[in-house]
């Protein structure tokens, strides 16, 4: 769900999922209830981040309904370097929902991309991933996360291996 309009057209353009509307409107989810099988998140920031001196909306209750409503297999997150301070009860509630958890923190130079904006990865779900190294640029999710779906479960499942994971942002965050 994306508040901000133009970051909803983006994504769509992309040909990724998107609703127009405000996280915690959940009634917006409920015809995707039970078949997503990935959800990325890139909550609000502004209680994480330096700029944001600690205030603003947390949206991570949000993030935290819609996993529960959509039980996706995977979750992915981003968000600032900041978050690492508030992470604990974050990884706590992605753990009582998924096998494993982990996180990253990483740069979009080390990517390919042309900015040193760093930022916090979150990844989770039923099986481990390995985790790309810096040097390489990330083309897809499928590209850089291959277990993600092995290929019997990638029959009838959303194709990511055509969807750029780099071209989706919210009010330019990614």
């Amino acid at each position: 769900i994306e508040w901000d309009e133009a970051a909803h057209e983006v994504a769509k353009a992309a040909g990724c999922p998107s609703v127009h509307g405000n996280a915690e409107d959940l009634v917006l989810l409920l015809d995707l209830a039970h078949t997503v099988r990935l959800l990325w998140s890139s909550f609000p920031c502004q209680r994480h981040s330096s700029a944001g001196i600690g205030q603003g909306y947390d949206g991570w209750p949000a993030t935290v309904a819609a996993l529960d409503l959509l039980e996706p297999e995977w979750f992915m997150g981003e968000n600032v370097p900041g978050v690492v301070k508030n992470l604990r009860p974050i990884l706590r509630d992605l753990r009582e929902r998924f096998a494993w958890v982990d996180w990253r923190k990483t740069s979009a130079a080390s990517f390919g991309v042309a900015q040193d904006r760093e930022r916090v990865c979150i990844i989770a779900g039923p099986k481990p991933v390995i985790w790309p190294v810096g040097g390489l640029v990330w083309r897809t999710l499928q590209d850089e996360f291959p277990n993600l779906l092995d290929a019997e479960q990638r029959r009838g499942a959303v194709n990511l291996s055509n969807r750029p994971c780099r071209t989706i942002g919210t009010r330019g965050n990614t």
